[in-house]
This record gives C-alpha cells, sequence and structure tokens, in this order.
C-alpha cells in the first residue's frame, strides 16, 4: 500500500524547472503511463489480497476438518474438507484430507476416489502414493499398495527413507504390521 501511495501520489508530480523554464504547476501529473502504472500495482496488490484470503478460508476449512476428524466427527470432517475443496478445486491437499476422512469412516472406495483426484492434481508427490499405498492396504490390496510404494520410489529414487524393501517401506510409512 505504501508503494502504491509512493507511484500515485507526490512521486508523480512534475519535476520543478530549472532556472531557465517556469516552474511545474502543483498536481501536474507526470504522465498516464505512469498513473496507469500505479492503478496496475494496486489491482495487483487487490488481486494477492484476495487470492491470500482465499488461501486463508481453505486453510482454516482444512485445519476444521483436521479438528472434526480428531473429534471422531466424521460428517463434520467431510463437509469442511469439501468446503476447501470448493475453495482450491485445483489443489490436492483438501482432496487427500477428504480421502483420510473416509479412511477414518471406513468407506475405503470413497477414500482411493478422492486420493485418485489428489495424485491428478499433483502427479509428482510421491506422499500420495505413499498414502494411496496405505489405503490399498487397508483394503487388504497388497498388490496394489506395493505398486503404490513402486510409484513413489520412481518419482523420488534418492529419498533413502523409499529406500527399503516394499513391505518395510509400507510398514513403516503406513504403520501397518501387516504390510511385511
Amino acid at each position: 500500500m505504501i508503494a502504491a501511495a509512493v507511484l500515485t501520489g507526490p512521486a508523480t508530480l512534475a519535476p520543478r524547472a530549472g532556472r531557465d523554464g517556469p516552474a511545474a504547476v502543483f498536481g501536474t501529473v507526470r504522465s498516464r503511463r505512469r498513473f496507469a502504472g500505479g492503478v496496475a500495482i494496486l489491482l495487483v496488490g487487490w488481486a494477492s489480497i484476495c487470492a491470500s484470503g482465499l488461501l486463508l478460508l481453505a486453510h482454516n476449512s482444512l485445519e476444521s476438518s483436521r479438528s472434526a476428524a480428531a473429534r471422531g466427527d466424521i460428517d463434520g470432517a467431510v463437509d469442511a474438507a469439501n468446503d476447501a475443496i470448493d475453495l482450491e478445486p485445483w489443489a490436492a491437499e483438501p482432496r487427500t484430507q477428504l480421502g483420510l476422512v473416509y479412511e477414518q469412516g471406513g468407506d475405503l472406495d470413497a477414500a482411493m476416489a478422492a486420493m485418485d483426484e489428489a495424485i491428478d492434481r499433483a502427479p509428482d508427490d510421491w506422499r500420495l502414493r505413499m498414502v494411496a499405498g496405505c489405503l490399498a492396504l487397508a483394503d487388504d490390496d497388497l498388490p496394489g499398495a506395493r505398486a503404490s510404494a513402486a510409484d513413489a520410489r520412481a518419482l523420488n529414487p534418492r529419498a533413502p527413507e523409499l529406500a527399503q524393501p516394499d513391505g518395510v517401506l509400507l510398514r513403516d510409512f503406513c504403520g501397518d504390521e501387516a504390510a511385511s
């Protein structure tokens, strides 16, 4: 805001003339382009504020979903996760949260569908593949879980935490003894 005020305020006045010319009239604008630049900066600033507000609202919805899930309020957690999805339809995190809530509620099919949508939005995030592997493991789909672990390893081949055999990796990541 200060930068916008400087660009549209006294800094836009024409310079005072030297000894040879008349003094500039107070309030004369140096150029229309400079004024347009100031307006453009204000518009960009306003758009940034709106985008930040959108991110804040989505973050608050995700936190509400996590809190509701921690209380065992699955319906409230699903509603809050869906609110975050409405605010950020391009993002993977709200869909990941929705998948985790569905898993907590015992609806593994809906959880896998939400994780598939999250993976579609962030195809290079190896952690989403591991979460999908945990969901497959919870659904007793060991081949699917191992395939997800292999996909995660392919996305991040240098990660030391992914260097373990699939069963150990899934057990460590998911916390499930049945993975080994």
